[in-house]
């Protein structure tokens, strides 16, 4: 697959982290970045085959952390 040069402007720090990152994967900055972008390439395909019900459902059962802790202590309780 041919390479193409893309010039981004970001934070200095967003971008020695990320040159941090990549040292501490073993890849380059453009392999991560790759990566990232072809996931969330892959994980709007996969989206756009939910139902538009589905689609509307996503997300809408997660919880808070505090529903979380009460749910751990809701089971203690019954012990």
């Amino acid at each position: 697959m041919a390479s193409t040069a893309v010039t981004l402007y970001l934070d200095e720090r967003t971008v020695t982290s990320a040159k941090q990152f990549a040292q501490y994967s073993g890849k380059s900055l453009s392999e991560i970045v790759d990566s990232y972008l072809r996931s969330i390439d892959a994980d709007s395909r996969q989206i756009q085959k939910l139902s538009p019900t589905v689609r509307k459902l996503i997300g809408i059962g997660r919880g808070s952390a505090d529903s979380a802790l009460e749910y751990k202590e809701y089971l203690r309780s019954r012990q």
